[in-house]
């Protein structure tokens, strides 16, 4: 009898399993709403509708947190999880980043720290391809009205900082779940700037002379990490080389600490 009458379930349209799991979730029957939620979620997935599936999924999960209370928050999780990755297939990003962010919480409590850490990387993702979005439709708004005015302009600059800041954590370090990103970028800035040094012209102990890759190498490396023995100094051009790479290297060391401990004390 239950096998048949799981056939019957899944051989129902999705939508009205749908109406079956709010009409259990209105009754208070959660555990049971749960069931026909992650049902229709799985339903409306395999017919494409990403839409419909990422709403049933979100619902399941409430349905399970509020069933089991404080007891486990994985499968609220995973359920989160799965409606977020549902709603960035319709392209809606901004409902993704805020169903990605409750399932890093919810395995956060869990102490799931590896879903934790990719959740909340996605979060952040979403909310960048959200500003990204945004960013274009009022690029295009603005060109339809003919320019805009001025308070479009300000709303467009603030989207693009937002927008610009959100880029550069991704690149810089993964929104603090990728550490290792900064250090490739570390050791970019230190070759690249050794690389430009080498064509410049460096003074040791005050004379002037045309370094060699390894003496450039070295004086990237001492004003990257800001030693600065002195033994070596830029000259001309070099200085301002020296300037952005010591200016650089105050951001992308404490980034790197920060984003070591913050994913690898964790555990």
């Amino acid at each position: 009898m239950a096998d048949i009458k799981e056939r019957t379930v899944m051989e129902q349209e999705p939508s009205q399993i749908e109406d079956e799991a709010n009409t259990l979730l209105v009754e208070e029957k959660y555990a049971q709403a749960h069931d026909l939620f992650k049902k229709a979620g799985s339903l409306y997935r395999s017919r494409r509708n990403h839409r419909q599936a990422a709403l049933c999924f979100a619902s399941a999960a409430s349905c399970w947190g509020i069933k089991c209370g404080e007891k486990t928050y994985s499968e609220s999780a995973h359920l989160f999880a799965d409606a977020a990755k549902e709603a960035e297939a319709h392209f809606d990003y901004e409902y993704a980043a805020t169903l990605y962010k409750q399932a890093a919480m919810y395995y956060e409590r869990d102490g799931e720290f590896t879903n934790f850490a990719e959740c909340f990387y996605e979060s952040k993702e979403s909310t960048r391809r959200s500003l990204g979005y945004l960013l274009l439709k009022s690029r295009k708004h603005r060109l339809s009205m003919g320019g805009g005015g001025f308070g479009d302009f300000v709303a467009a600059a603030k989207l693009f900082l937002k927008w610009s800041l959100l880029t550069a954590s991704y690149l810089i370090w993964g929104h603090g779940e990728k550490p290792m990103r900064t250090l490739m970028v570390s050791l970019s800035l230190i070759f690249g700037a050794s690389f430009l040094y080498s064509f410049c012209l460096l003074a040791k102990h005050g004379v002037p002379f045309h370094p060699t890759y390894f003496d450039a190498l070295y004086l990237s490396t001492v004003t990257f990490a800001t030693i600065g023995y002195g033994d070596i100094t830029p000259l001309g051009i070099g200085k301002l080389i020296a300037m952005t790479e010591a200016f650089g290297s105050m951001f992308l060391l404490p980034l790197f600490l920060v984003g070591f401990s913050r994913k690898y004390l964790r555990f």
